[in-house]
């Protein structure tokens, strides 16, 4: 997973250069708790409150925006309140198998909650995206392999 995402961020990195010399996007890293997150430092995207992270601990990749968020997700690995304690997450993996080779979940609701903040009120205006996308909670993504099939099972939890 660590050198799947290491050769990611080279890619991205050089994608998002455009030729560029003197602002190019760079990726720095830190250590937080025993693992390293690597952050995406480009003028760009900070100028929107955005730095892409992420980092490998326990053999999971952790993605998200900033790296206080990630440092957030780390948190909860090490012990904090868990994503599988929340409503979304328990609705999503009821229908998912339990006996996974491999799982992705994605709280919906979170994730545009952190929109509406960025997008303010042109979130929930006319023609807005947020009536629209509200009703999504979760969404769980469970798969399995087995020497002559390959099974995968989608469920998107809506309210």
């Amino acid at each position: 997973m660590q050198r799947f995402l290491e050769k990611a961020a080279v890619k991205v990195a050089a994608a998002t250069r455009n030729g560029k010399k003197g602002n190019a996007p760079t990726w720095r890293r830190q250590g937080y708790r025993g693992t390293t997150i690597a952050t995406l430092a480009s003028p760009t995207l900070s100028a929107q409150g955005i730095a892409p992270s992420y980092a490998v601990t326990d053999g999971m990749a952790l993605i998200a925006s900033t790296p206080q968020e990630l440092r957030r997700l780390i948190d909860t690995h090490l012990g904090g309140p868990g994503v599988t304690g929340s409503a979304n997450y328990a609705a999503a993996t009821a229908e998912a198998r339990d006996s996974s080779d491999a799982l992705l979940y994605v709280d919906i609701e979170s994730i545009l909650a952190g929109l509406q903040d960025r997008l303010g009120p042109g979130f929930d205006a006319p023609g807005g995206p947020g009536p629209n996308l509200r009703p999504l909670r979760s969404f769980i993504l469970s798969g399995d392999n087995l020497p002559t099939e390959v099974t995968v099972k989608m469920f998107l939890v809506i309210r």
